[in-house]
């Protein structure tokens, strides 16, 4: 190759490598991860490419070296996915090789290949992985002066395709994009891996596909390093799928554990004493422990077919043991049912045997009698026990009504009595407020001697009288506990030596206070100060106490 030629190899101009990266030729999503092809090893003719309208060449000017960047930090992942190590840049190509001769006059170029549009939804950013490893990713690729291109590597330089009549520049540039779109591959997985919850299955079919794309691929590019970040990508897959094995463990010894509750408590249920058990609400858990069951089969992890295959059996006996329970139980309350509609039957004959008696006191109590005893009879089926009971309830009507009529008679009878205890309980709320104790008591004795010599009131009119003498007759007796409270010698006594001692703190305090101020000292007058009002509400407090006590 001439000088003009080795000076375009090396200062190729194609697009960035940051630009690439940005700006994929194929947007891949997690939806779909396209599987690059690999070249075959065939003469490439131009005839493969789309041949545009040639544009007039431009000459390429030698660019001097770009500045060394800064190394750039890592970007952290949010779910550990290992940075691979820093790619070393390549070296120039070995002088050993020699550079290809190609004429333009001798071979026609074609035109560059024209861009491909962009796609319409936005490409992620590449990584900063991606970038090191596409920057400067066509110094790792020759071409022969047959159009044949090589892959440099470490064991050697290895052949990825053909691409003849055309200047090597251009050549190079088509494999370029080859690993251009490697590399995006890698960085949408490791992207999935860093910022995406995808799944361990995913993630091992996304780089079983790349495993598969980047082991000998037809591509120019610092392939070593893209092997590098495969293997530290298969690193993190590889620990998903063990969290996710270990996870999958977990989950079917937490449904073991939950259909071993199910089973567990369907065998209490069974082992319940048949005299407690309610088959009822038994039956009924039973059928919610079923399809509890059927629906963890169904939605749940798979359980190992021996052990779901004896808790099934335990479960299944448990419910046996409920069914022939409930069907026993079925039988013995029928005979019980036909028990205790003849033993209503018994009791509402007697109930109408007792509807026309006129002995209020004595039938009273018998009617409560019979009530207890149709209450210990037990229940029937609620149309049978309604008609039963209102055949009961009809002779207890029956006879509550006739002693209601007579009541009514004798309440009228004793109006006067009430006539005479109210002008008594006019007397007694007179003595209200009490102003002293002790003629009030004397004056409140006689009232209640003439209230019980008076007799009975009406039943509607007993609760409200003997209520308010019974206000008055609690207000007195407060007033005069008060007054022996108020007139105690022992609570005067205690009273005021609690103020002389209050009196002598606080007089301690204030010449604490008075010497502080003296000295200076700021904190001693705060202490003193703060100690003083507090003994001074207590002393003000203990004043008011012993004012009371000796009124």
């Amino acid at each position: 190759m001439t000088e003009s030629s080795s000076a375009t190899v090396d200062t190729l101009a194609f697009p960035a490598a940051s630009d690439a990266a940005h700006e994929p030729e194929q947007t891949l999503t997690p939806e779909a991860e396209p599987t690059p092809t690999p070249e075959p090893e065939q003469t490439l003719t131009p005839e493969a490419e789309p041949t545009p309208t040639p544009e007039p060449e431009t000459p390429v000017l030698p660019q001097p070296p770009p500045a060394p960047s800064p190394e750039p930090a890592p970007i952290p992942g949010p779910i550990g996915v290992p940075e691979p190590p820093p790619v070393p840049e390549p070296g120039p190509v070995s002088p050993e090789v020699p550079a290809p001769v190609v004429a333009a006059a001798e071979h026609p170029r074609p035109a560059p290949v024209p861009p491909r549009p962009r796609p319409d939804a936005p490409t992620p950013a590449a990584s900063q992985e991606a970038t090191d490893l596409l920057r400067g990713a066509v110094t790792f690729g020759r071409v022969d002066a047959d159009g044949s291109v090589y892959v440099l590597t470490a064991t050697g330089d290895r052949k990825v395709g053909e691409f003849p009549d055309t200047a090597p520049n251009e050549a190079l540039v088509y494999y370029v994009r080859k690993y251009e779109e490697l590399v995006g591959q890698v960085d949408l997985l490791a992207q999935r891996l860093r910022a995406t919850d995808i799944s361990a299955k995913d993630a091992r079919a996304g780089l079983a596909k790349i495993q598969s794309a980047t082991a000998e691929p037809a591509a120019v590019g610092d392939l070593e390093g893209l092997t590098r970040w495969v293997s530290q990508l298969k690193s993190e897959v590889d620990r998903r799928m063990r969290a996710a094995d270990a996870e999958r463990a977990a989950a079917r010894t937490a449904a073991l554990a939950e259909r071993e509750i199910l089973v567990a408590e369907a065998e209490k249920i069974a082992a319940t004493d048949p005299a407690k058990i309610h088959y009822k609400s038994a039956g009924d858990r039973m059928r919610e422990i079923l399809e509890e069951w059927k629906t963890r089969q169904k939605n749940g992890p798979r359980l190992d077919k021996p052990s779901e295959d004896q808790l099934w059996k335990r479960l299944s006996a448990a419910r046996t043991v409920i069914d022939k329970g409930r069907r026993q139980h079925a039988s013995e309350m029928a005979e019980q049912r036909g028990t205790t509609r003849r033993t209503k039957d018994v009791i509402i004959t007697e109930a109408e045997a007792l509807a026309a008696s006129k002995d209020w006191r004595a039938t009273g109590d018998a009617f409560r009698g019979l009530m207890d005893r149709w209450k210990a009879a037990g229940r029937l089926p609620r149309a049978d026990d309604d008609e039963l009971w209102a055949k009961f309830r009809d002779a207890q009507e029956r006879f509550h009504t006739a002693r209601t009529t007579a009541m009514s008679t004798q309440d009228e009878e004793y109006r006067g009595n009430l006539a005479v205890k109210e002008a008594l309980l006019s007397q007694a709320e007179a003595l209200l407020p009490v102003t002293n104790a002790e003629p009030a008591k004397r004056r409140l004795r006689d009232i209640q001697d003439k209230w019980d010599a008076a007799g009975r009131v009406p039943r509607g009119d007993l609760d409200r009288i003997e209520k308010r003498l019974q206000h008055v007759a609690d207000t007195i007796r407060a007033a005069d506990a008060s007054r022996w409270t108020a007139t105690n010698p022992e609570a005067l006594a205690r009273a005021k030596d609690v103020v002389r001692q209050l009196e002598s703190g606080v007089a301690k305090l204030q010449a604490e206070q008075a010497k502080a101020e003296a000295a200076g000292d700021a904190r001693g007058v705060e202490r003193a100060t703060t100690a003083l009002e507090a003994r001074t509400a207590w002393l003000d407090q203990a004043r008011k106490a012993l004012a009371d006590l000796g009124r």
